[in-house]
């Protein structure tokens, strides 16, 4: 496969540790139980003031965060050993050895994993998936609706390399950016066909590009176009046939995709930020509170304070 070199600018700066923290981490050489991997530092402040596009970090050791915020990148986890949950948007999944796990800019995170975690992450920022000319394979990682995905060990060796590679030109001087561009948009090339291949029961071309527009459609608009007939109007077909897609690849009927994913960011926003509810409900297109106190609790059976009370005690 011949993939274009792409001409971009980019930029990183390398997160450094306190001086608290490097001592933590010398402090955990000592009296390690045998096999498990040496813990690697977890400053999620520090991973995210990165101001370039790109950056690697290796996994390793126990972790537990509660309702993180992912930032605009897109972050792929790529598990050699693990063991634990990872909750994703509320959905929570079991780590397993050999799994790729995928994260989308502004989703709301959860983990417990286990000692014995080794692995990679790569962080693609939002701006350079979508300035780049691979930008089409992120629209079907979005769409796909598989997160984690669990891999054979010759996968996971194909991709450590790969994942390796960014690693190694990151810290080259002078660094090529071509090149890091080039083993980037292989490694979204090689995860977005592990996640098509995920996807049972496969639709046919049509009705995947069908479905592809419309989650586009819908992550773009959700907040401002609330009916079927709207999207569908958008994507020239009928509502009927755009429900009948999205019943038999989703399990659930289009008007029922549209209201999810205004669920999901009203739950992203009050779980994960500290947002006030009354500015929550403008910002998703409510005339006022009460329309969303009460849009909330007939989805959810809290009102919006009570759902943040009862996260802020569990």
């Amino acid at each position: 496969m011949v993939i274009a070199v792409l001409e971009l600018n980019v930029l990183l700066t390398t997160v450094q540790f306190s001086p608290e923290m490097q001592h933590m981490m010398d402090d955990s050489l000592i009296n390690k139980p045998e096999n498990l991997p040496d813990p690697v530092d977890k400053d999620l402040d520090g991973e995210f003031a990165i101001a370039g596009n790109v950056a690697y970090r290796r996994m390793a050791g126990a972790d537990k965060v509660n309702n993180f915020r992912s930032p605009d990148y897109y972050i792929f986890l790529l598990f050699e050993k693990s063991s634990g949950t990872h909750t994703i948007d509320f959905v929570e999944y079991r780590q397993r050895n050999y799994q790729v796990h995928i994260s989308l800019p502004g989703q709301i995170h959860s983990w417990d994993t286990g000692p014995d975690t080794r692995g990679h992450k790569l962080l693609i920022s939002k701006r350079l998936a979508e300035m780049s000319s691979f930008a089409p394979q992120f629209s079907c990682i979005t769409s796909s609706h598989s997160p984690v995905i669990d891999i054979s060990t010759d996968t996971f060796e194909q991709l450590s390399s790969e994942f390796l590679a960014v690693e190694k030109e990151l810290e080259s001087f002078p660094v090529w950016w071509d090149i890091i561009s080039l083993r980037v948009q292989l490694i979204v090339v090689l995860i977005n066909q592990l996640a098509k291949e995920q996807i049972k029961g496969a639709a046919k071309k049509s009705a995947s590009l069908t479905l592809v527009k419309f989650h586009n459609l819908v992550e773009q608009q959700y907040k401002e176009i609330r009916t079927v007939s709207d999207y569908a109007a958008r994507l020239f077909v009928t509502p009927n046939y755009l429900s009948i897609l999205c019943k038999r690849h989703f399990g659930i009927s289009a008007k029922e995709c549209i209201n999810l994913r205004m669920l999901l960011e009203s739950k992203r926003l009050l779980l994960g930020s500290d947002v006030a509810i009354k500015d929550i409900a403008f910002t998703l297109g409510f005339n006022d509170i009460a329309s969303f106190s009460n849009y909330i609790k007939s989805k959810t059976g809290f009102t919006p304070r009570e759902l943040r009370s009862f996260q802020d005690h569990n």
